[in-house]
């Protein structure tokens, strides 16, 4: 379930979007302008997967935490957390004991609106069918696509916060989910949930600073005494430990 852990770019972006339909259009631009605006969040995830489109039954659920301040993010998903800041990015693997410290000169959440209208038609091609409901206080837009690695996707959201309530995805492909990888293929469907959403956080630099999990010598990098059994790899731009 590796692609499960980008999906919350997915939410952030929502670049996505195969719209039309109701206003879907300015649905979705106005659920982008929110995680724009509002640059300190944080919320709670549940990410549950399923062996067909139909079992109720789970196969696998995780649950993490997702906080954000501007391009700063941290996030945790079971025994897996990634810090992003300005300038690094430092994965922890709390099973394996590994931490990787990378560099980067990216951005994440550069919102250009134009763009995504530009970019609107195109994704509209890929959308075979729209359905849109609602139930209380959500909203939701139930997308048949055409072709790639989902047939469907559904997109349920706060009517008047315009903030991301659930996201689920139909895979197209039949793959092998089982843990021991016994060959049985199916196409499953991955269900994510998001709770607790708090858009009045505040957050400082140092909530993201690699340094609260390692220390920094003159020569290198070493992993703070909590985490002394953690073997650390850094791959910056001029320097790389193994």
């Amino acid at each position: 379930m590796k692609e499960k852990k980008h999906k919350l770019l997915i939410l952030l972006l929502l670049l996505n979007a195969f719209v039309w339909a109701q206003d879907m259009k300015q649905d979705f631009l106005n659920i982008n302008k929110v995680y724009h605006k509002n640059t300190c969040v944080n919320m709670s995830m549940a990410y549950t997967l399923y062996e067909n489109h139909s079992s109720t039954t789970a196969v696998e659920k995780l649950e993490g935490m997702v906080k954000r301040m501007g391009e700063c993010m941290h996030y945790k998903l079971s025994h897996i957390e990634y810090l992003r800041n300005t300038k690094y990015n430092l994965m922890i693997d709390n099973q394996a004991k590994l931490m990787v410290l990378t560099e980067h000169n990216t951005k994440l959440f550069d919102w250009d609106e134009q763009a995504y209208f530009g970019n609107l038609d195109a994704y509209l091609k890929m959308c075979d069918k729209s359905t849109y409901s609602t139930q209380g206080a959500y909203a939701a837009y139930d997308l048949q696509i055409k072709s790639g690695k989902y047939s469907r996707v559904i997109i349920s959201f706060d009517k008047k916060k315009y903030l991301i309530h659930k996201m689920v995805f139909y895979y197209r492909e039949a793959i092998d989910i089982s843990k021991d990888k016994s060959g049985k293929k199916s196409s499953p469907r991955l269900e994510i949930d998001f709770s607790g959403i708090n858009t009045s956080v505040q957050y400082t630099e140092n909530d993201f600073s690699e340094m609260n999990f390692l220390n920094k010598t003159e020569k290198n990098y070493t992993c703070k005494p909590a985490y002394k059994d953690f073997r650390l790899k850094v791959e910056l731009f001029d320097k790389k430990t193994k």
